[in-house]
């Protein structure tokens, strides 16, 4: 079952929104910031954030550091790296 949010039930920092701008270490300038803080309220009105798990079977391969998730359409593998595979060792089943 999918699951709605409204988008101000995310916290959405601003000074993220300008590091994915380009602005990491600099901040925007006066217009820049309006523009975004602007934008950001007028997509509040219509933007509905969408989210569900699902349970899947799956198979880790603790060699490869990959983690093979059997789900509707088939497997998909993800290399999910050292510290992830270690962690869901014993696991048959994963919610995602």
């Amino acid at each position: 079952m999918w699951q709605q949010l409204s988008l101000n039930n995310l916290e959405i920092p601003l000074k993220e929104v300008y590091a994915f701008m380009g602005y990491k270490d600099s901040e925007p300038d006066e217009q820049t910031r309006r523009t975004a803080e602007y934008l950001l309220r007028e997509s509040a009105q219509f933007l509905r954030p969408q989210f569900k798990y699902v349970i899947v079977d799956g198979t880790l391969d603790l060699e490869a550091n990959q983690l093979t998730l059997i789900g509707e359409n088939g497997p998909v593998k993800f290399d999910a790296g050292k510290i992830i595979c270690r962690q869901l060792r014993g696991a048959q089943r994963y919610a995602v």
